[in-house]
């Protein structure tokens, strides 16, 4: 492991990130998927800006119960808890099992053409706001033009 994190800060992370992507049904919690391990690392690689606002988290969360700590902790400090729900949040979900239980293969590269008309136009799905014709509210009047 690299992304220089203590093995304290790496179970503080997993503790906290158990209460923000909890087991549920078929799904893993955080920490089942290696949240505080390759995960945290795979993150950080890719968001390295994350690093120093979640080191913060992570000391300041150290020896408290978790749970009523990050729900202060959600109150009184709303910037660094996003840093923390981003790190979970990104870590959790490119996770190969995550994905796969949710159904999610990864970004696809589709085909594109941009002379072709779109499905959505070509089956009528556009036909009721076409058949209405042109509106917009002006902004700086507050009424339709």
């Amino acid at each position: 492991m690299s992304a220089g994190f203590t093995e304290s800060q790496r179970e503080t992370l997993a503790r906290l990130a158990d209460i923000l992507a909890p087991a549920y049904g078929k799904m893993p919690a955080a920490s089942e998927i290696g949240i505080a391990g390759t995960m945290l690392d795979t993150v950080i690689g890719y968001r390295p800006d994350l690093r120093p606002e979640l080191a913060q988290v992570l000391n300041r969360a150290a020896g408290h119960e978790s749970e009523p700590w990050l729900r202060a902790f959600l109150e009184d400090e709303p910037e660094l808890f996003a840093a923390l729900g981003a790190v979970v949040a990104h870590g959790y979900y490119i996770n190969e099992e995550v994905r796969r239980l949710i159904g999610y293969p990864g970004q696809e590269r589709l085909p594109f053409d941009p002379d072709e008309t779109p499905e959505y136009a070509a089956n009528g799905m556009l036909g009721r706001v076409q058949a209405r014709g042109p509106i917009w509210r002006d902004p700086r009047k507050g009424e339709n033009a």
